[in-house]
């Protein structure tokens, strides 16, 4: 990977239903900032920002395949003062391994540290269909379901969230900035523009919450008994709020 710009380049390295797409969209709306979604999305286009927004996802396959130049391409966003996208390793390990190994690449860590609130933001998701809502969409409500807690799939839920978040800690090189779902909520973006290098200004946030902070309410109340066992043998009482 060559350097094409003086830009601080940046990769948000994380998983889904960790508040990526706030963090996005959010540094989108500054004007020194283009944030690509997905980059290794397999429908890709409407992950795109900046001058590559209105490729088309056969373009940006085509392009994708030329490993050796496609992030380079990525990263070449002229007048920005930061650019960068946002990925989960199982995407492409190859690719997420490289730019972990990159000193020149600049890492923002996302973790969403309630991992029953992930777990069961993932169970809606799928059920609804609904990823994302953006900040202007009034008080539209999701429909959905009480969801069945299983105990052994939250456990290897967890499992793995700690295993991928561990590895990106353990071989990250270069800038690297680690922050939670809930410092982005409460404090807002400031630290993050202070790390990219870029003028702060006040960003109001671009996507809004889909679900209540109440997350034992997500689940069937007969299961929230057992909910509440289970975070209690994981130390973690507190996970049934966030």
């Amino acid at each position: 990977m060559t350097r094409s710009t003086d830009c601080t380049r940046f990769v948000i390295l994380s998983e889904a239903r960790s508040g990526t797409s706030l963090l996005t969209e959010t540094l989108n709306s500054h004007p020194e900032i283009t944030c690509h979604g997905e980059v290794f999305h397999p429908n890709p286009a409407w992950h795109f920002r900046g001058t590559m927004a209105e490729w088309s996802n056969d373009t940006l396959l085509k392009l994708r395949a030329e490993k050796a130049v496609f992030l380079d391409r990525v990263f070449d966003q002229p007048d920005a003062t930061a650019v960068g996208f946002k990925m989960w390793r199982i995407q492409e390990p190859d690719e997420c391994a490289r730019l972990l190994a990159d000193g020149s690449v600049s890492k923002i860590i996302l973790e969403r540290r309630n991992k029953l609130s992930q777990y069961s933001s993932t169970l809606l998701a799928h059920q609804t269909g609904i990823w994302n809502l953006s900040a202007d969409s009034g008080g539209k409500k999701l429909e959905s379901a009480p969801l069945v807690f299983d105990a052994r799939a939250f456990r290897k839920f967890i499992a793995y969230q700690t295993e991928t978040f561990d590895y990106y800690r353990s071989q990250a090189t270069g800038p690297t900035l680690n922050i939670s779902f809930s410092s982005l909520v409460q404090d807002g973006f400031d630290g993050v523009q202070d790390f990219l290098g870029v003028q702060r200004q006040p960003l109001d946030p671009q996507k809004r919450r889909l679900h209540g902070t109440d997350i034992l309410a997500r689940f069937q109340q007969s299961d929230h008994a057992a909910i509440r066992a289970e975070l209690s043998s994981l130390g973690q009482p507190g996970w049934v709020t966030e």
